[in-house]
């Protein structure tokens, strides 16, 4: 059965409270096979969804005291190089895929701190910066653009839609409109191009199976236009690696992959749930508890 391992943690409210039928407290850190007496303050969750087939279950959680999904870290520890993304466990194959929308948000936070170097280029915000300006005043050719994309706070880092519509073909678009124009120099070629590399990679990276007129956003058949992109945008080394050596393990007939199934929106699903049930049942906007997680109630089979 050909299936996708998610792994992520969520903030839990430190809480400590006593199972009367397994004589057992619960709300401490569980640090492998050892608990120590340091209150939990996240939980980490695994959770199997189908690669194919509508279906996903929650089939493990562990109350963690301090963050740990480095998951850089645990590559190294793996030994899973960006040539070979994969390792085995009982002689199964596991490729490790990054979550292509914290990928996103993370280019998107280095983009605006740093000129990056691409394809021997160097990037610069200013240029979104003063397109953005320019559009405001008087064209609108990017009317999904807000001060919350170009200045975003703590919240709007967080949120997968800011770093998209930044990363985005009409962004694009309407900056070369700009240097055409005369309003942006001819330099702002290459933080143009980087962006609308950057959407056509994520497009790839989130494919639904509802075919759509964005090319790059179709469900992946390895055709030669995705295959191009991706190693023209080698820079997510593993994750791109790992989708073309599955791509090549499976090699089914008529099969194409919805790339999103390879990402993380179920367990963010998972742990707004949690949190909508904890404010239904509360009435507050406190974080959930240890108590929601031990419940057995609270971990059904989950339909998409």
């Amino acid at each position: 059965m050909d299936c996708v391992l998610c792994i992520d943690e969520m903030s839990i409210k430190t809480h400590l409270y006593y199972n009367l039928s397994k004589d057992y407290i619960v709300g401490f850190n569980n640090f492998y096979d050892q608990k120590s007496y340091q209150p939990a303050k996240h939980v980490l969750c695994f959770i199997l969804r189908g690669l194919n087939y509508n279906w996903k279950q929650p089939i493990a959680y562990y109350f963690i005291r301090n963050t740990c999904t480095n998951f850089f870290s645990f590559d190294s520890k793996m030994n899973v190089p960006p040539e070979r993304p994969y390792f085995f466990v009982n002689q199964q194959k596991i490729f490790y895929v990054f979550d292509a929308p914290h990928l996103l948000k993370s280019t998107r936070n280095n983009f605006f701190k740093y000129n990056l170097k691409f394809l021997n280029c160097i990037t610069d915000k200013k240029f979104l910066d003063n397109f953005y300006t320019c559009d405001q005043s008087l064209y609108l050719l990017a009317p999904k653009l807000t001060d919350a994309h170009i200045n975003p706070g703590p919240f709007q880092k967080m949120r997968v839609q800011y770093a998209s519509q930044v990363f985005c073909g009409t962004v694009a678009s309407g900056m070369r409109c700009c240097v055409e124009g005369g309003i942006l120099p001819l330099d702002s070629q290459f933080t143009i191009q980087f962006i609308e590399d950057m959407d056509k990679l994520f497009d790839i990276l989130n494919s639904k199976p509802i075919v759509i007129c964005k090319e790059f956003n179709q469900p992946y058949k390895n055709t030669l236009s995705q295959r191009g992109h991706l190693l023209y945008m080698l820079r997510w080394q593993i994750t791109i690696n790992s989708l073309f050596q599955l791509w090549d393990d499976i090699k089914k007939p008529e099969f194409s992959l919805s790339t999103y199934r390879l990402n993380q929106d179920c367990m963010e699903n998972l742990s707004g749930n949690f949190c909508n049930q904890c404010v239904l049942k509360s009435g507050h906007t406190d974080l959930p508890t240890l108590k929601w997680w031990t419940d057995s109630n609270h971990l059904p089979i989950l339909t998409m």
